[in-house]
């Protein structure tokens, strides 16, 4: 199935194999909704993978396959947790031995306010109703309560929602259920360079996926909690593990 989604302002292609939708995101869906009913509460899914898998697009195709099947799904992302600019511009973090401002590493774990994003998520546990924020890649900053909550299943995709690492490995005690995707990054390497470069020049967009992108993947990859699913992506798309 081909179909076409506006993702953080760029339109984007996207194909799903009749395989994925049928041996994956359905039974995926109608599983959470089970749970839904049983629970007899809101249910909360978090779909964790390294940057330039797809996480976001996916979600969108996700929501379309949840409403044709008459499912309350709502997908929502991580990304609105960013620490503001002035913020990342005024803060220093260790890198290769040297200190470094936080602005040029802006998408490593260090530079998202993970306790910020523990709030909020309990919120989803708590109220039918919940007011999200969005993150503006044309402000380079959160806006605060952009999105509106209120789905029986909730999805949130990010990149560190299963990292095993102090400060974030808590945010899993707070999810119903859980998938990972993994890819090898030299797989993911031409789409996060393709990304980055449409909206900042070839190589730079190069050097900044080298410098940060690429340890960014390789933590997530190494160091990474239990999922109750695991997806593998390559170019065939998603399988599951």
């Amino acid at each position: 199935m081909k179909t076409t989604f506006l993702v953080n302002g760029y339109e984007v292609n996207a194909e799903y194999h009749k395989s994925e939708i049928n041996e994956i995101f359905l039974p995926l869906l109608k599983r959470c909704q089970i749970l839904s009913e049983q629970k007899k509460q809101r249910v909360i899914v978090f779909l964790a993978a390294p940057p330039g898998a797809g996480k976001t697009t996916l979600l969108c195709f996700l929501e379309q396959l949840a409403h044709e099947h008459h499912i309350s799904f709502q997908g929502i992302g991580l990304d609105g947790f960013h620490r503001y600019q002035d913020y990342l511009k005024s803060h220093k973090i260790e890198r290769d031995g040297q200190m470094i401002s936080m602005v040029e590493v802006k998408g490593c774990p260090e530079t998202f306010d993970e306790k910020k994003a523990q709030r909020k998520i309990q919120e989803l546990l708590e109220k039918e109703e919940v007011l999200w924020p969005y993150y503006d890649r044309v402000l380079h900053d959160p806006k605060e309560d952009q999105v509106q909550v209120n789905a029986d299943i909730v999805m949130i995709e990010g990149n560190y929602l299963l990292l095993d690492e102090e400060n974030w490995r808590e945010l899993k005690n707070l999810c119903d259920y859980s998938i990972f995707v993994e890819c090898d990054y030299e797989f993911l390497k031409n789409r996060l360079i393709e990304r980055k470069a449409q909206n900042t020049p070839y190589d730079e967009a190069v050097a900044f996926v080298e410098k940060s992108d690429k340890r960014n993947a390789y933590r997530i990859l190494e160091h990474r909690l239990k999922s109750d699913e695991t997806w593998h992506l390559d170019e065939r798309g998603y399988s599951k593990v």
